[in-house]
Parts: C-alpha cells; structure tokens; sequence
C-alpha cells in the first residue's frame, strides 16, 4: 500500500503518492479477495467518484518452455530473477520438491555459462528446471543452450474484481480523449 511504501529505489513508488487524487480509478494488487473496500476507501482517501478496484495473480499450470517431456518431474530446480519470487516458490512447493533454488536479482540477464550450470546439474539430479513466465522470455536468445534440458515455465493469470468495469472506465476514458482531440 502507497501509505507504507517508500519512493525507489528505497522503495516500489513511482510517482508521488499525491498522485491518487487525481486517478479517477485505483487498483489495489495482490489481493486475496478478503479486503474490505470501505476501509481501504479511507486508508486512501479516495474521493465519492473514485472507483477502487483489487487484484490477484492466479498461478496457472506449468507449460513447457524446452525440451520434450510430457509432464515436469517430481523433484525439480527454480530459476528466478522476479521481486517476489516467494509466491511461486510456495506454490510450487505444494506440488513439487524444489531441490534447489538459483534466485537472481529482479531483470537479470542471464548467461550462457548459468544456463550450463542448471543443465549440468539437472542432469546430475534428474530433475526439470522451472522458471517464472517473465524469466523465460529472457532465455529466448539462449534457446540454442537449452536444448536437452526440460525447463518449465510458471504463467501466472491476473484477475481484476469487477474488471468488466474497469475495462468500461477505459473504453470511457480512451473515447473522450480521442474526441477531445478531434
């Protein structure tokens, strides 16, 4: 929540917390669905106008980002190079012994030689290498280096509550800046 969070790099924000009172939507992230609007109402001071929205991720199935199984193993290897990667890593572990854990810091660029480092060790394990969705999309120029090895990645899904609503504000928005233009 902005009114416990620090500008960067202290801190995620962005842009001054002021800012809110001109945002004719707010969108609270990382929710359960157990938040109470009015209370989160006032914590922000938002105005009557000001529509408030929440969101969570939902973790999807793995899908197969290289190799050719049909299904991850048991036992598997994480790669991560997110923020927050304590949520997939907990998720994961429901299903899944992570044997080991590479974490790099958040928009690492990752190397050749790391990728051999995760295969070498894969296959001395026998175990899947799993990955976030965003970190794979890292790895495509290193698609060549990671072929024999099974890497999985993690989508995640974003749902908005009321975001057919939300969708309708910018629909809204979008309209009336196009015409003021004209």
């Amino acid at each position: 929540p902005i009114f416990n969070d620090f500008y960067l790099p202290a801190g995620d924000l962005r842009d001054s917390k002021l800012e809110i009172r001109r945002a004719q939507s707010v969108i609270i992230t990382g929710c359960d669905g157990t938040e109470d609007a009015m209370e989160w109402r006032q914590k922000l001071r938002l105005k009557k106008e000001q529509t408030l929205f929440f969101s969570g991720t939902i973790q999807k199935e793995l899908k197969l980002f290289s190799g050719d199984a049909g299904e991850p193993k048991q036992r598997i290897a994480l790669v991560t190079a997110i923020a927050k990667e304590n949520r997939l890593k907990t998720h994961l572990e429901k299903k899944f012994e992570i044997v080991k854990h590479w974490n790099y810091r958040d928009h690492h660029s990752f190397s050749e030689q790391e990728v051999q480092n995760w295969k070498t060790f894969a296959d001395k394990e026998n175990l899947d290498i799993v990955t976030t969705e965003k970190d794979a999309m890292r790895m495509h120029q290193l698609l060549p280096h990671l072929e024999g090895m099974n890497l999985w990645m993690a989508p995640i899904e974003v749902q908005i509550k009321d975001g057919e609503m939300l969708k309708k504000q910018i629909i809204q928005c979008y309209d009336l800046a196009k015409k003021s233009k004209s």
